[in-house]
């Protein structure tokens, strides 16, 4: 099963509740955030935690959390696909950025190991704030795929 990252919009729940119970049947570890309920770094640190069973030695810090979201050695599948909703509620927050490009970042390290890390994001309707989140993903994307082609020259030298 091969889930693709994507920005989906929202239509009353059903395509993300199809989406859900897929891979909820699958062998992939399946993390379900709602933006709504996200409104510090820790309210995203706890449903990760919590959701993923971090070892007890999680630091509670972005660094930490990368670390945690690319061993993942404590849960049976590697296979993790993270389904986040209502991301117009946390756009704006000042931690975004680097929630975003962690994920990015955890994805292209999984996908230089074999294994599969994908992000799905689901919007709600289309408007101003749709335009700016797909925008502003598309950027952080933009930023980890060039971050990962710099890294792969450097260590080809």
């Amino acid at each position: 099963m091969k889930p693709h990252g994507a920005i989906l919009k929202q239509e009353e729940g059903a395509v993300y509740h199809k989406i859900v119970q897929r891979y909820k049947k699958s062998e992939f570890n399946v993390v379900e955030v709602d933006g709504e309920t996200i409104r510090t770094e820790q309210d995203i640190f706890n449903v990760f935690s919590v959701q993923l069973r971090f070892p007890s030695y999680f630091g509670n810090n972005w660094d930490a959390f990368f670390d945690c979201l690319t061993d993942l050695l404590w849960l049976k599948s590697k296979d993790t696909i993270i389904l986040l909703r209502n991301v117009e509620s946390i756009i704006s927050l000042p931690f975004f950025d680097l929630f975003a490009e962690t994920l990015v970042d955890a994805h292209l390290t999984w996908k230089a190991w074999g294994s599969q890390f994908h992000v799905i994001v689901f919007l709600s309707e289309i408007d101003e704030k749709r335009k700016l989140t797909s925008h502003r993903l598309r950027v952080i994307e933009e930023r980890s795929i060039k971050k990962n082609d710099a890294a792969r020259k450097f260590s080809n030298c």
